[in-house]
């Protein structure tokens, strides 16, 4: 896991968040924020997922919201494939 999203969700976790840190192809980095997550005495879940995949993102929420009861709040810290364009996106209810 990059230390800025590590430290973004360990400073949310310090702030009294409950946090759910995703991960794609890094789990250990995934299990050290997951500890210091707790350590702060947060609430903490870790997911994997595969952010080219619509499919793999929905999944991720859905387990998230399992876990938490809700979704408040998402923070992407992926880098963009110029390769690829961005998925559209459409306000939800």
């Amino acid at each position: 896991m990059r230390a800025r999203a590590s430290g973004v969700a360990i400073g949310l976790a310090q702030s009294g968040s409950s946090v759910a840190v995703g991960y794609h192809t890094d789990p250990d980095g995934a299990a050290r924020t997951l500890r210091a997550i707790n350590m702060a005495d947060s609430d903490g879940h870790t997911v994997q997922l595969n952010l080219a995949s619509i499919g793999s993102c929905l999944a991720a929420v859905a387990d998230v919201v399992q876990h938490f009861g809700r979704l408040d709040l998402s923070v992407n810290n992926a880098a963009r494939d110029p390769l690829r364009p961005y998925w559209p996106t459409y306000p939800t209810e």
